[in-house]
């Protein structure tokens, strides 16, 4: 008599596609009968080089995955922000190398020439433009396949620790540092997922202690424009309220439709500054994505160094100044740079010869309250029409830190 055994689907021998098998009464006598027939043995046959790949897929589709976030890996945001420091001290270390068989007079003219090389002698502050370039990858992107907000922030690190690098390469190399003091988005665009973009970060203003960055977010297009640019909005156009710091009411309205905004005075300055930004296209014809105003003060340990100090200590200055011929023709000077350096580089040089900043350092950490009023070339070397522009466009951005600072009584 035949005893049917089925295997249950809980035993690890089971599969519907194996044979079943019926013992007998006898021990030594066993049949078998094939139970999944041909059609289950093909199925088996097909699907078992696809189930023991599965792994193997899992195993490569997590490895793609980590590959394509490579730059969100650990310790990657550190080497981007720290690269231009690494590259200026392999320079100098390879610099120094060359020198070793050369003679002290020559190996001092090469170092000041190579600090030199880094300094804007005779530029404008609103002249200088730090260019950093990167593109949308998939780490930065969100779910509506387009730069995340919180990747602007992270970008914005490489891009203006690299800015002001070359904006004030002097005061770094003696030993001065930068403290974000507030930050201010203002997003137009979106930047789609795997687009190149650009940020250009520039110098807006400064007062007595803080300096004031604008960094724009910008995409090329791949076709040229043939739109003519629009004009640039008239000096104060675009210029907000202008006054002390807001202070909160005492009392409160009656009706809630009575309520002013703690906002009012300074609600519009940093529309007003998007909108002068606007009206101004590209000089390569870029299009703008996102607008970013950040405060920056500069230290050397826990002082503070007041930002005219720093540019005018890194050659910035005002243009020479036309002179007028016997037949009145106005005749324009000879630009200032490095061969023809403005009146106070030679103070400046002095404090930085044969490679040693340290008198540099003493100076910004303070020996500038030292120098009487009448002779602080500083304030000479940053007046005329720098000066106009800088309390212009500090009308702009205070106001959007006023309006800011409201919003800490809200």
């Amino acid at each position: 008599m035949l005893i049917p055994v089925s295997t249950s689907p809980w035993d690890p021998s089971f599969s519907f596609f194996s044979s079943t098998k019926h013992v007998t009464a006898n021990p030594n006598e066993s049949e078998t009968v094939d139970f999944g027939g041909k059609s289950g043995e093909k199925m088996l046959t097909v699907l078992r080089p696809i189930l023991s790949a599965v792994p193997s897929v899992l195993k490569w589709s997590a490895a793609l995955f980590f590959l394509v976030n490579c730059r969100s890996w650990p310790l990657v945001w550190h080497f981007k922000v720290w690269r231009p420091i690494w590259r200026y001290q392999f320079r100098v270390l390879f610099l120094r190398m060359s020198l070793l068989l050369k003679s002290r007079k020559e190996k001092q003219l090469a170092m000041d020439k190579f600090f030199e090389s880094f300094v804007p002698v005779g530029k404008s502050p609103f002249e200088a433009i730090g260019t950093y370039r990167t593109w949308a990858g998939p780490d930065d992107c969100d779910f509506n396949m387009h730069l995340s907000n919180s990747s602007y922030a992270k970008n914005l690190d490489m891009a203006r620790f690299n800015a002001a690098l070359s904006f004030l390469p002097s005061g770094f190399i003696a030993g001065a540092w930068m403290g974000v003091g507030a930050t201010h988005f203002k997003y137009l665009r979106e930047i789609p997922i795997f687009s190149k973009y650009e940020m250009r970060t520039s110098i807006a203003a400064w007062d007595h202690k803080w300096m004031y960055v604008l960094t724009r977010y910008v995409t090329r297009s791949k076709k040229k424009s043939n739109s003519k640019k629009s004009p640039s909005p008239t000096p104060g156009q675009a210029t907000p309220p202008v006054g002390t710091p807001f202070m909160p009411p005492t009392h409160t309205p009656a009706t809630t439709h009575d309520t002013p905004s703690c906002l009012s005075p300074y609600d519009s300055a940093l529309n007003d500054l998007i909108a002068s930004l606007s009206a101004r296209e590209e000089a390569d014809g870029a299009t703008l994505h996102c607008v970013v105003i950040t405060e920056v003060c500069f230290k050397i340990g826990r002082i503070t160094v007041p930002p005219s100090v720093a540019l005018a200590a890194d050659g910035y200055c005002v243009p020479p100044s036309s002179s007028s011929s016997s037949t009145d023709i106005l005749e324009r000077a000879e630009p200032y740079s490095r061969a023809n350096p403005p009146p106070h580089w030679e103070r400046v040089r002095a404090m930085k010869a044969r490679g040693n900043f340290k008198p540099l350092q003493n100076f910004l950490k303070g020996g500038w309250k030292d120098v009487p009023e009448e002779e602080r070339w500083w304030m000479s070397a940053l007046g005329g029409e720098i000066e106009e522009k800088r309390r212009l466009n500090l009308d702009l951005v205070s106001g959007v830190q006023r309006g800011m600072e409201g919003a800490r009584y809200v």
